[in-house]
């Protein structure tokens, strides 16, 4: 379907606008030289086109050549037949093309004919041929009286008015983001719009109309420019807009041409669900000035109209598998589309969560924990990733001089046949990752629909940790001697200080690769986050006690399907760095009840239950390694 736009009614318009006078033309029938047929002519004495006319049959009976235009006749919109009826009740026009003619009906009064509407009413398939190629119009008597007469005072057809209706920013209450607005003493909408900076710099809720307005064919800005040569015009739609330019003098825009020229794929989206229009300085002058005598939109004439194509949306491909977010469910206010301006505000992903608004530090978040970018879209679809690299970095758009610094990433990436994208996060250095932005690309068009950012393997990494460290020099800054804990894309995990009476202390000791997690005794316990399961651990490490284990297991790898790990240390365990793989929890979960005890507090438990060693033996008392007492795995050390 297609929307057609079409103003025939400038009273409505009256209310909301400030109307220009109308400027139509009038054509009148002259009678200085008509041809009888059947009929007579007698001209008014006054002199002008006032005149009587009679016919003599009921057939046939034509008044011609009375000097009303012919040919294309669509720039009229009415016929108008002023008369009195002396001898019956009405007459008949003829509006002609070659031997055939389509009539309408004159009566006592004023008659007002909207031509096009009443010819299509006499003939819908072909009424444009007459009005195209319109040989004459006359008068005919009527066919069911005669002799028949009428006086005419006047006959005339009168065109469109060529001009629209105006509706003029009121500027009553601007809205100003590092701009002004200093309204004039005279009191209109002049005033002088200036701007602080090159970069969102925007002056809005001027007063102007917004929605569909399609109804619109200019939007006229006349100014004067004080500083800098142009300002522009935006029009939004959610968080993105097109830009016009204005410069000195009076700027007359086509609007439907002038988007189409910005946006040729999608700038019937902006004319049918415009959201503002408004100004915003120039991006290469700041300050700025410019005095504004009037800025307005004019409707189409009334016989003028716009074709705009209706918004086409794309079928949602589906929800993948996994815990993807539907990016129009979550954010019903955002234009899920892409490609709809230059100057968008960005999807913002950090901690897993999105977030919708400008780049700024409030957004930005840790993402350490995430190894993938997953984003489903329109197929082949292309998008810009904008990765933000400093928690305290500037982050407007226009900071290029930034990513040249490194503190910001720009990648283009596209979406494969089916609509996915796909990023390795591993690449960066993600420690220093604050967020991810997807800013729209107007080179194409498409929808994004659902994100997902997949959690990494959360590896808990001494050799890069910022702690205080014990040494050879003497330094025992780095010695636990309490627990400790550390939570890491949502697994915590508690290192214990060395058991009482160790003679050395657990410790961060101090490498030439960083600090290293030193132990010698006591345990590490890790815990799944809610609705999650440890499925492998991994031990990196420069030494590594053959007794020590992992959920009773020796090694220093571990699989299995656990909501907790417990680490027990037995001697001398150098480490650098421990990953941890998650899966979603599922019915072969379990969880390790096997926690770390000593000999002593087993034996005490041991008098109230039975003992057995792994192989089911039943034992007197506990041994060092694996026990079972009372039905629980028990370590003893």
């Amino acid at each position: 379907m297609k929307h057609f736009t079409k103003l025939f009614a400038a009273i409505a318009m009256m209310l909301v606008a400030i109307c220009a006078s109308a400027k139509t033309e009038k054509v009148h029938a002259t009678f200085e030289s008509p041809t009888n047929t059947n009929t007579t002519w007698t001209a008014d004495a006054s002199g002008n086109t006032k005149g009587t006319f009679t016919w003599s049959t009921t057939y046939y009976n034509q008044l011609r050549n009375i000097g009303l235009p012919n040919g294309d006749i669509t720039k009229y919109k009415k016929l108008v037949v002023d008369c009195k009826m002396v001898t019956g009740t009405q007459f008949r026009i003829l509006f002609y093309k070659g031997g055939s003619n389509l009539t309408l009906y004159a009566q006592d009064g004023v008659n007002e004919f909207i031509i096009k509407d009443e010819l299509e009413k006499v003939a819908p398939n072909d009424y444009n041929e007459y009005m195209l190629q319109c040989d004459e119009i006359c008068l005919s008597g009527d066919n069911g009286t005669a002799p028949g007469e009428a006086i005419i005072n006047d006959v005339y057809l009168e065109t469109y008015d060529d001009e629209g209706v105006k509706t003029y920013a009121t500027f009553e209450s601007p809205t100003n983001t590092n701009t002004t607005w200093t309204a004039d003493a005279s009191g209109d909408t002049k005033g002088t719009f200036t701007w602080s900076t090159t970069y969102y710099n925007q002056l809005r809720n001027i007063g102007l109309p917004n929605g569909d307005i399609s109804k619109y064919k200019k939007l006229v800005v006349d100014c004067k420019m004080v500083t800098g040569t142009q300002f522009r015009i935006l029009f939004y739609k959610g968080g993105s807009n097109l830009t016009l330019y204005a410069k000195d003098g009076v700027n007359e825009f086509i609007i439907k041409d002038e988007l189409e020229k910005v946006a040729p794929n999608d700038y019937n989206e902006y004319m049918l669900q415009c959201d503002e229009i408004c100004l915003s300085g120039d991006n290469g002058t700041a300050p700025g000035e410019a005095i504004i005598n009037s800025v307005y939109l004019e409707t189409y004439p009334e016989n003028e109209s716009v074709e705009i194509p209706d918004i086409q949306y794309e079928e949602d491909p589906g929800r993948p598998e996994g815990d993807f977010i539907d990016f129009a469910a979550a954010f019903p206010e955002l234009q899920p589309r892409i490609g709809l301006g230059t100057d968008s505000h960005p999807i913002v992903l950090g901690n897993g969560e999105v977030v919708v608004g400008q780049r700024s530090q409030t957004v930005i978040a840790d993402l350490s924990a995430y190894s993938k970018l997953t984003i489903v879209t329109s197929p082949n679809m292309k998008l810009v990733l904008y990765m933000n690299h400093e928690v305290a970095a500037q982050q407007n758009a226009g900071d290029y001089a930034e990513a040249d610094a490194g503190k910001y990433v720009f990648m283009d990436v596209q979406a494969d046949e089916n609509g996915l994208i796909e990023v390795d996060l591993t690449q960066f250095d993600k420690k220093n990752l604050n967020c991810i932005c997807l800013p729209w690309d107007n080179s194409n068009k498409g929808t994004v629909w659902y994100i997902l950012l997949t959690e990494d393997a959360p590896i808990f990494d001494f050799n890069a940790m910022d702690v205080a460290t014990s040494d050879n020099d003497g330094s025992t800054a780095g010695d636990i001697t309490s627990s400790v804990s550390l939570t890491k894309g949502g697994v915590t995990m508690t290192i214990s200080a060395a058991a009482e009476g160790a003679t050395t202390p657990n410790r961060y000791w101090s490498t030439a690769k960083g600090p290293q997690l030193r132990m010698y005794s006591g345990h590490i316990v890790m815990d799944a986050p809610e609705g999650k399961a440890i499925t492998k651990v991994e031990v990196d490490n420069g030494r590594w006690n053959n007794n020590n284990a992992i959920n009773g297991e020796a090694g220093y790898v571990w699989e299995g399907n656990s909501t907790n790990i417990v680490i027990d240390i037995a001697g001398n365990s150098q480490m650098n760095k421990i990953t941890v793989t998650l899966a979603d929890k599922n019915d072969e979960t379990t969880t390790y009840e096997g926690l770390p005890t000593s000999i002593n507090t087993a034996k005490a438990v041991a008098e109230k239950s039975e003992i057995f060693n792994i192989a089911g033996q039943k034992l007197v008392a506990p041994t060092k390694g694996i026990n079972i007492i009372g039905g629980k795995k028990v370590l003893v050390k």
